[in-house]
């Protein structure tokens, strides 16, 4: 414990073999890797409000295949302001470093190394609760941006065109009628923006979603 915060320490490490590294059909290369992934977790002791700060790395580093390597990261930090006993403020922020998997469908081929990119992100949340009410509203946005890939022969290519934001807005109300059932309502909204074109004059999609649901079910 350090001052008003419990420290949570973390080591883990792995050691593997691939016999396709590059996930080729031909000219299949084989090596074998390290995972080496510290993490540190920093969480607030108050009586009211709360605190979460957490950063990490998760490294690979291959014997041979060093071009593969990744330096992945992450930081961020999650607090709870209390207002009365009956209402709460979350907030989030949180980004990381991060390489796509080639099993993803997403994940282009032909690369040196996984894809990478950042991921961030920040979400606000507030939550009021009485006997019979409860209500939750939230507004979250995600960035990801992808970075410049080295492909098996040498080029650097950019990945701009697959860089995205997303936010979301979401509102919940459920009522207790009886003991046993409760009126449950939910609103959504989701837009998806692209920042670059998908290639010369072929733009990319622009997505928007929302949603609303009504039921009535069980209280647990």
């Amino acid at each position: 414990m350090v001052g008003p915060f419990t420290l949570s320490p973390k080591l883990d490490l792995g050691a593997n073999y691939s016999n396709n590294v590059y996930q080729l059909d031909s000219s299949r290369v084989e090596d074998a890797y390290f995972a080496i992934n510290p993490a540190i977790a920093a969480k607030s002791t108050w009586s009211r409000h709360s605190l979460l700060l957490t950063g990490g790395a998760n490294l690979t580093r291959y014997i041979q295949q060093d071009r593969h390597n990744e330096n992945g990261w992450f930081g961020g930090a999650a607090g709870r302001l209390d207002v009365g006993a009956e209402s709460s403020i979350n907030l989030e922020a949180r980004t990381a470093r991060l390489f796509e998997s080639p099993f993803s469908g997403a994940a282009l081929g032909g690369f040196a190394s996984e894809l990478p990119y950042q991921r961030s992100a920040v979400l606000v949340r507030g939550n009021y609760v009485s006997s019979q009410l409860r209500i939750v509203g939230a507004v979250d946005y995600t960035r990801y941006n992808f970075l410049p890939a080295q492909t098996l022969t040498g080029l650097t290519v950019s990945q701009d065109n697959r860089d995205r934001a997303i936010s979301r807005v979401t509102g919940q109300v459920e009522y207790g009628l009886l003991p046993g059932a409760s009126l449950f309502v939910q609103v959504g909204y989701t837009d998806i923006s692209y920042s670059e074109p998908l290639a010369p004059l072929v733009p990319n999609p622009r997505f928007s979603h929302d949603s609303r649901h009504c039921r009535h079910e069980p209280s647990t």
